[in-house]
């Protein structure tokens, strides 16, 4: 009789047991048909917009396209400020941004990344036939004009040195400070320097100082919505493709054409944040 009852409590609780575990975990939203992806229109080497067209050219605009194909999803491209692209994600407005898009603590507060897909570090742009830069210190100490975009890490950078051993120019946008390099009415021009590859792509009467970096080092990731970790695990998978496959080498080679590729390539992907926190 005993053992009858155990046997009849014991198999109650096995039947009571599933109720008293952990919520199941929701399966995955699946990507909608069609991904509106947020990028730049005025980025040469990685994100440009011809008017009155719909060519697009660039690396980030490779890799759009590229991940369209491994997802077999159609795209549809939301132009973007830089400025603009938090605010898209947290609106909803685009699913992910591709756009030269640093990952820094302070942003994944709000967002999500994937990535790296790319490193750099800040450098500095001169005109082809000017060689008073060579150095930090030409560029630092030696009163040269600077141009920086507003709010950028060369802004951040080299603020502490302006009026002490350098003017800084600030302009709203990287182009900018572009033209205001051609015109001559500055001595260089200062941002991520494989974004300054793509602008000396452009117009070959510049040129970047491979030699001359500086600041913290910066990672490009794909930006997404806050706690969206099934597309950062989804796009991580074909990022490790894209990364270690030759895709990636291809597209920087055709794009931008920087003196070392390897020298821009992550070692490992970070893990995507846990979409509860």
């Amino acid at each position: 009789m005993v053992r009858a009852r155990l046997r009849a409590a014991l198999t109650a609780f096995l039947l009571l047991a599933p109720a008293c575990g952990p919520e199941p975990v929701p399966t995955p939203t699946p990507l909608p048909k069609v991904l509106y992806i947020g990028v730049t229109t005025d980025h040469p080497g990685w994100s440009t917009h011809e008017a009155g067209t719909n060519r697009r050219t660039g690396f980030d605009i490779a890799l759009a396209d590229w991940l369209r194909s491994r997802l077999a999803r159609d795209v549809t491209f939301v132009d973007l400020r830089l400025e603009e692209r938090i605010e898209a994600l947290e609106d909803h407005k685009v699913h992910m941004v591709i756009s030269t898009f640093s990952i820094t603590d302070e942003r994944r507060k709000v967002i999500d990344f994937a990535g790296p897909y790319m490193i750099t570090r800040q450098g500095v742009l001169v005109r082809k036939d000017d060689h008073r830069i060579k150095n930090y210190d030409d560029l630092t100490r030696k009163n040269r004009n600077i141009c920086v975009a507003s709010g950028t890490t060369s802004q951040e950078q080299l603020q502490p040195f302006n009026g002490k051993g350098l003017a800084l120019t600030v302009e709203p946008a990287l182009q900018g400070c572009f033209e205001r390099l051609v015109n001559k009415q500055v001595d260089a021009f200062s941002t991520d320097q494989l974004v300054l590859h793509g602008f000396a792509k452009s117009r070959l009467e510049t040129r970047v100082l491979d030699d001359l970096t500086f600041g913290a080092q910066e990672q490009y990731g794909i930006g997404l919505p806050n706690h969206d970790k099934s597309t950062c695990d989804l796009l991580a998978g074909h990022l490790k493709t894209f990364l270690y496959e030759g895709k990636w080498e291809e597209f920087l080679e055709r794009n931008l054409h920087p003196a070392n590729l390897a020298a821009y390539k992550p070692l490992d992907l970070d893990p995507c944040e846990d979409g509860t926190t």
